[in-house]
């Protein structure tokens, strides 16, 4: 019965592991994502800025 349990643990774990590696994975994503948005609309802001100084 050890033997079992062990087993069914070592599954348990494997799938924590993935669905952790998932999580992260997730929150990368979103995390690059709203980077980018800020930057590119910083950028555009600048560029706007100095379009109407330049003007």
């Amino acid at each position: 019965s050890s033997c079992v349990d062990r087993f069914t643990s070592a599954d348990n774990d494997e799938l924590n592991v993935e669905l952790l590696i998932k999580n992260l994975k997730i929150i990368i994503m979103k995390k690059l994502s709203i980077l980018c948005i800020t930057r590119s609309s910083a950028s555009l802001s600048a560029f706007s800025a100095t379009a109407s100084f330049s003007a």
